[in-house]
């Protein structure tokens, strides 16, 4: 008697899942090879934006003296009180890409401005600079601004918020730039240098004197741009010399928390949206170590004036 023989269907089941096996495998071998492909692609693309955005650096860098701040957070603010400067509560801010100048703008250049514009008037009620207060360095002559002998090179002094925001205007202008006056938080990122100390350097304050003109070593007198060390970011006098007009509306009460510090917000802050008062930052050459810290804050009409007031233009790509 013949058996009778079964087929077998296992045969074919392992065929079938060889297939599927293969198949699958290819798919996951493209897949990987397609990723590779893109990932190797976005990092040349990177690297050819870091390339273009290194070589847009050196250029703006040395034609305009413009140093770029890096986009991302930092903590603005002071943990405790500084003197009689509302500078607390600290927080947390971000900050697009900027790039703001080296040196504090000098007499020099203010001059330049000043005679090109043909006046030193920002409106028929806004002057731009005290040309009557003896302690202000540039004078006019016949027609012409001209720094007084031998302060070509120090900081503009007795220069209004109005005058500060003009030269902006005119520097916009003959460069097809954006420039503008900082706003607190971006002048405070420049300032620290990537650094979360009182100073640019940290808490040190015997360092102080090898970054910045203060009463400890001024003589309570200006001096030229650019004489001390530098922070991280590479921006001379941030502390002392001169302190500087920012953008931003005044907020903020001796010996209280900034107000507007407390409702801040996280992206791009502009300051209050009005006020009567401006701020500036920083401290100058009469002040001591203390109010020269990165979080000194203070306030002034945006028609006053002071010998020891400058300002820095920051500039923009958007």
């Amino acid at each position: 008697m013949n058996e009778q023989v079964q087929p077998k269907k296992s045969n074919n089941v392992t065929i079938v899942i060889l297939v599927i096996s293969s198949i699958t495998i290819l798919l996951l071998g493209y897949c990987i090879i397609s990723n590779i492909k893109k990932n190797n692609e976005k990092r040349k693309e990177i690297k050819i934006q870091n390339a273009e955005a290194r070589k847009r650096d050196i250029i703006f860098e040395n034609k305009y003296n413009l140093i770029r701040i890096p986009a991302g957070e930092f903590k603005m603010g002071s943990r405790f009180r500084e003197s009689v400067s509302p500078s607390y509560p600290r927080h947390k801010v971000y900050l697009d890409e900027y790039y703001i100048s080296k040196y504090e703008v000098t007499n020099k250049k203010y001059c330049d401005f000043l005679n090109k514009r043909g006046k030193h008037k920002a409106s028929s009620t806004h002057p731009c600079l005290d040309l009557n207060d003896r302690d202000c360095l540039i004078k006019k002559l016949d027609d012409r601004y001209i720094p007084k002998l031998g302060y070509d090179n120090y900081p503009v002094g007795e220069v209004t918020w109005y005058g500060a925001v003009e030269y902006c205007k005119w520097l916009s202008e003959e460069t097809g730039l954006n420039f503008r006056l900082p706003t607190e938080a971006e002048w405070e990122k420049a300032c620290r240098g990537g650094n979360d100390g009182r100073w640019c350097f940290g808490e040190n304050e015997s360092l102080l004197k090898d970054y910045s003109w203060y009463s400890a070593n001024s003589g309570r007198k200006t001096h030229p741009v650019g004489g001390k060390k530098p922070n991280a970011f590479g921006l001379y006098d941030m502390h002392g010399n001169v302190a500087e007009w920012c953008s931003d509306w005044w907020s903020g009460s001796e010996f209280m928390p900034c107000i507007y510090y407390i409702k801040s917000p996280y992206r791009n802050p502009q300051g209050p949206s009005s006020g009567r008062l401006r701020t500036f930052r920083g401290g100058h050459c009469c002040n001591y170590a203390i109010s020269n810290s990165s979080t000194i804050r203070r306030s002034n009409g945006p028609c006053g004036t002071s010998p020891y007031i400058g300002f820095r233009p920051v500039m923009t790509l958007r």
